[in-house]
C-alpha cells in the first residue's frame, strides 16, 4: 500500500494492491484506489469540480477506445465525497526503466513500442499529464508490450502534446542518446499516420 497523498490539506487518496476474487473478477491482482475530497476542475466546466477518479476513468475509456494499452476498469463508484476505482493489475511488468536493464531486454523494441503508445495517444489529441518512468509498464514476455497507467491527469488538448513530450524525455533518462532519436523517429511516424 503507499502512503496516502493529501490534497490542499483537507482531501486524501490512497491505492493499495488487493485479492481479484475480493471483487470477484477472474485477475489474480486488483488495484483499488480511494480517494476523499479529491477533486481537480475541470476546462469544460469553469468554476465545477469532479473527481480525479472520474477524470481517471474517462481517460482510460478513452485510451481502450483509441488501443492504448492501460489496466481494465473492473469498478467505479462515486459515494458522496469518496470515490473508488478499481483496475486490472498488468502482469508480469517492469517500468520502463527496469524493463530496459533485464538480461536479454530487447531495448529496441521496448523503445518502439512506448513510442507507439506515447504517440497513439497523442495522435488523438489527449495527454498523460505526468508520464515518466513510473507510469509506463513494459511486459517483456508479451513481445515487450507498453502499458501506460496513473491516468489522473490525463486529458484531452492538443496544446498540451509538446510539453507531455518534453516531460517524458526529461523523466526517462533511461535511453541512451541513440535510443531517444529512434524513439522520437518511431514517434513521429505514429504522429503522421
Amino acid at each position: 500500500m503507499k502512503p496516502s497523498q493529501t490534497k490542499d490539506g483537507i482531501g486524501f487518496s490512497v491505492i493499495h494492491r488487493d485479492q481479484g476474487q475480493a471483487w470477484n473478477v477472474a485477475e489474480e491482482h486488483v488495484f483499488v484506489k480511494t480517494q476523499y475530497r479529491y477533486y481537480c476542475r475541470p476546462l469544460s466546466r469553469l468554476g465545477l469540480r469532479m473527481p480525479m477518479l472520474r477524470r481517471e476513468l474517462i481517460a482510460l475509456r478513452k485510451c481502450q477506445q483509441i488501443g492504448v494499452d492501460v489496466p481494465r476498469v473492473l469498478f467505479y463508484r462515486e459515494l458522496g465525497d469518496m470515490t473508488e476505482l478499481v483496475i486490472s493489475a498488468i502482469s508480469a511488468s517492469y517500468p520502463l526503466n527496469e524493463a530496459l536493464d533485464l538480461p536479454g531486454a530487447d531495448r529496441n523494441l521496448i523503445v518502439e513500442n512506448t513510442a507507439r503508445v506515447v504517440g497513439s495517444l497523442h495522435r488523438h489529441g489527449w495527454t498523460h499529464g505526468a508520464l515518466g518512468n513510473d507510469h509506463v509498464l513494459v511486459q517483456p514476455d508479451q513481445h515487450s508490450r507498453v502499458n501506460l497507467i496513473d491516468l489522473e491527469k490525463a486529458r484531452p488538448g492538443r496544446w498540451r502534446i509538446k510539453k507531455d513530450l518534453a516531460r517524458f524525455l526529461r523523466n526517462t533518462a533511461c535511453f541512451t542518446p541513440a535510443e531517444t532519436e529512434h524513439f522520437l523517429d518511431c514517434y513521429a511516424r505514429v504522429m503522421a499516420n
